[in-house]
């Protein structure tokens, strides 16, 4: 199998292109990018969390406890939590990640089980969209997204090396315990879709993408996607105010004179024909 630093160049890679490709073609702020290319790197660690005591739980249990704490001062901001709280439960769990949750999964866990799955994937994707502060749907499902992309970049690591090249392709034992949906273990099965399920519905039950969702404003997460990528291109937003008068009268538009050529009529994008006539009758002569 890919060794510790095997997992993490690639991750590397994979996040550099990620963050690299947000930035340059769809106009993703820098700070955003580079930290979803930052946690995709990290996250190329996270399915050896259960490969028992050593460098990997090591490593990920700490920087875990360092990540986490950071990404919750958003949220505890919003709450109106005094800075002295804040601190007191971000040592709080860091000190729970560092020691008790290492403790916990270098004793109950196996290599290869339940951790290297497409479910824990998403789950770990789920927790980071839950854990990250933002009023943007779209920018927290970016973050998730390098914490997803990193994640399952191990596991396709894993069967790479699972087939061992020797002459001939042939198949180790190994062989497709990485990139799968469920393990050997019905318990271990059982556990990790109830963590999912349990974790999609608190998902679309945030407060953050339900106000988009209910009401039929669902449409306002794809409408925030179309506002705010196109800003690579330094394309404003069309604003949808009319002109109004000194008395804060609606002045009446313009109509475009018709057109002798066939036009084509977009229903949802705005008309660029510009005005026959912009400004209103002058007031008459005394």
């Amino acid at each position: 199998m890919a060794n510790f630093q095997t997992h993490l160049t690639a991750s590397t890679i994979l996040g550099v292109g990620y963050g690299g490709a947000a930035y340059g073609m769809y106009g993703m702020p820098p700070a955003p990018a580079i930290l979803a290319a930052s946690l995709c790197a990290v996250s190329g660690m996270l399915p050896d969390i259960d490969s028992g005591p050593g460098r990997p739980l090591r490593e990920i249990t700490t920087l875990m406890a360092a990540v986490v704490p950071t990404m919750l001062f958003g949220h505890l901001q919003h709450f109106g939590l005094s800075q002295e709280w804040i601190i007191l439960i971000g040592a709080a769990l860091y000190v729970f990640i560092r020691f008790g949750l290492a403790a916990f999964v270098r004793h109950y866990t196996v290599h290869r089980g339940m951790y290297h799955s497409f479910p824990a994937a998403a789950i770990f994707g789920e927790l980071t969209f839950l854990l990250f502060y933002s009023e943007s749907v779209v920018l927290r499902t970016f973050i998730a997204g390098g914490v997803v992309a990193g994640y399952l970049s191990h596991l396709l690591l894993d069967e790479i090396y699972s087939v061992q090249w020797d002459g001939s392709p042939r198949l180790k034992k190994s062989f497709g315990t990485a990139m799968k949906f469920y393990g050997e273990k019905r318990w271990a099965n059982f556990s990790a879709y109830a963590k999912l399920v349990l974790l999609t519905l608190v998902v679309f039950k945030d407060p953050g993408l339900v106000e988009q969702l209910q009401n039929g404003q669902a449409e306002q997460v794809v409408e925030e996607l179309r506002n705010e990528i196109p800003a690579a291109w330094n394309t404003p937003a069309p604003s949808p105010a009319n002109p109004t008068d000194a008395d804060g009268h609606t002045l009446p538009q313009p109509v475009a004179p018709p057109s002798s050529s066939p036009t084509t009529t977009w229903p949802t994008m705005p008309s660029f024909a510009p005005p026959a006539s912009t400004a209103p009758p002058g007031p008459t002569g005394q």
